[in-house]
């Protein structure tokens, strides 16, 4: 079974609709979560959002998000983001796999190369439309995609 998230714009506060959504994800167990802009839940600091009102509510602040359960759940766990740098590094750090489409912001192409290696970091910045690196634990990097 598949679920995507996806924020809409207008649809409450998205903090607690996304709580709800990771509610239901843990209790359905086997299936895969794709979650767009995944920074927007999540801090470099935090399993929540960094200036949240959801999270500062007196009945919300001593509990942790079931985000960070995810990660020990057995969901797998497919997760979109521009800002790779914003996401919680116990995010990034359970990343077994990421298709990095090209980019040529110095800040990010550092935080790749110390990620997964300077010669993937050069590689990012020189793809073509709709190619990326392809990065598994364990593995040499590739390059996939591209126009067909």
């Amino acid at each position: 079974m598949r679920c995507i998230y996806s924020p809409q714009p207008f649809c409450g506060d998205i903090e607690e609709h996304f709580d709800y959504v990771c509610q239901m994800v843990q209790y359905a167990k086997n299936l895969i979560f794709y979650i767009d802009e995944v920074d927007k839940f999540c801090s470099p600091g935090a399993m929540k959002g960094l200036y949240s009102a959801y999270w500062s509510r007196q009945e919300n602040k001593h509990r942790l998000p079931p985000f960070s359960d995810l990660l020990d759940s057995g969901v797998a766990l497919v997760m979109m983001s521009r800002m790779p740098s914003q996401v919680n590094i116990k995010v990034r750090n359970n990343c077994n796999e990421m298709r990095v489409f090209r980019i040529h912001e110095s800040g990010v192409l550092d935080y790749f190369a110390a990620k997964i290696g300077s010669d993937a970091a050069e590689a990012i910045s020189r793809l073509g439309d709709y190619e990326y690196v392809l990065w598994q634990d364990g593995k040499k990097f590739s390059i996939g995609g591209g126009r067909r």
